[in-house]
């Protein structure tokens, strides 16, 4: 049986995707672990940004601090809190309060580890959810990851993934600045 979820937070979509090499990011000694070898960043850039060009909005770029940043939640999520779906807190007064837009993606099953690159599809799959004409999500659909991808005024991307201690995948992308803002247009 394979499962996939991809999670929303309906205001601000927060985004944030995969790892990158050790030197960069080491995962701590709390069981969480990742896989750097079978995704490149540049893969997880060119992905995001096949969807972006689609829409003629700038390319994302890579960025270390957010890679970290989306690392530590996979990496909380998988050693702390059961690896449930949650997006980071948006309250100033919790320490794992959220401050960029994020993504979160957790799926496994027999014979499967999902990967970013997986995360990135399923996200973008969300654009068939996506009224071109209004540039908002079709009644009763979700788009908010797919949208988040493609947010005009988001520059930067970094990922994380954490290995659940049942096997499954979460992958969390940071996106700065954060996108889906209420009231506005993702282009």
């Amino acid at each position: 049986m394979i499962k996939k979820f991809p999670i929303l937070l309906h205001r601000v979509t927060f985004i944030g995707l995969f790892f990158f090499a050790a030197a960069i990011l080491a995962t701590p000694d709390t069981g969480a672990q990742s896989d750097t070898s079978s995704v490149t960043i540049q893969q997880i850039l060119d992905a995001h940004n096949v969807y972006r060009s689609q829409v003629g909005v700038p390319a994302l770029s890579w960025s270390n601090d957010l890679a970290a940043y989306a690392q530590a939640w996979a990496n909380e999520l998988a050693t702390n809190r059961s690896c449930k779906l949650q997006h980071r807190p948006v309250d100033e007064n919790d320490p794992w309060n959220q401050k960029y837009g994020e993504n979160i993606y957790w799926g496994g099953g027999i014979n499967w580890s999902p990967t970013a690159l997986d995360a990135v599809a399923d996200w973008g799959n969300e654009k068939n959810n996506f009224d071109n004409n209004m540039k908002e999500c079709k009644d009763g659909a979700t788009c908010g990851h797919y949208t988040q991808m493609v947010w005009k005024n988001t520059t930067m991307v970094g990922c994380g993934i954490a290995k659940c201690p049942d096997g499954y995948v979460i992958v969390v992308c940071n996106y700065n600045p954060a996108g889906n803002v209420m009231g506005e247009k993702p282009y």
